[in-house]
């Protein structure tokens, strides 16, 4: 609640000082972009550190099969789903 107070305040300020609905617009992209960019960038992390930690963790009648990323799984996993 004070998180949509607090950017509703940030909107009006920047409609005050000029930012037309094409700027504002912009802002919401590139900030919804960067976050996105970040999760996908830390779980790609976390998968490959998954993928070293799990052997160790599991019994080794359980075969973890590991794979080099291709690039192609991994533009997939950039590319955005609808």
């Amino acid at each position: 609640m004070a998180r949509t107070s607090a950017r509703q305040r940030e909107l009006a300020i920047r409609a005050a000082l000029g930012a037309g609905h094409g700027r504002l617009i912009q802002q919401f992209l590139v900030e919804s972009f960067a976050l996105s960019l970040a999760a996908r960038m830390l779980g790609i992390l976390i998968a490959a550190g998954g993928l070293r930690i799990l052997p160790v963790i599991l019994p080794q009648t359980y075969h973890v099969r590991r794979e080099s990323p291709s690039t192609p799984r991994f533009s997939y996993s950039l590319w955005p789903q609808r």
